[in-house]
């Protein structure tokens, strides 16, 4: 249970995956993305949205 909770943990911390795998020592990110992909910012819904913000900020910036 505490690999379980250390996973979703670093997860809602927004760590990157690729760390979290290789923590929890997975030979790759897949099974991190199968089990936690609820837990993932951003993989169930908001799809898109940070793409969107970032190109938001760039082009205010731009405009500045």
């Amino acid at each position: 249970m505490t690999r379980h909770t250390a996973a979703v943990l670093h997860l809602a911390a927004g760590e990157n995956p690729i760390f979290i795998s290789r923590l929890l020592g997975h030979s790759s990110g897949e099974l991190l993305f199968r089990r936690y992909a609820p837990f993932v910012p951003n993989a169930v819904g908001g799809e898109g949205e940070a793409f969107e913000g970032m190109m938001a900020r760039v082009r205010a910036r731009r405009a500045a």
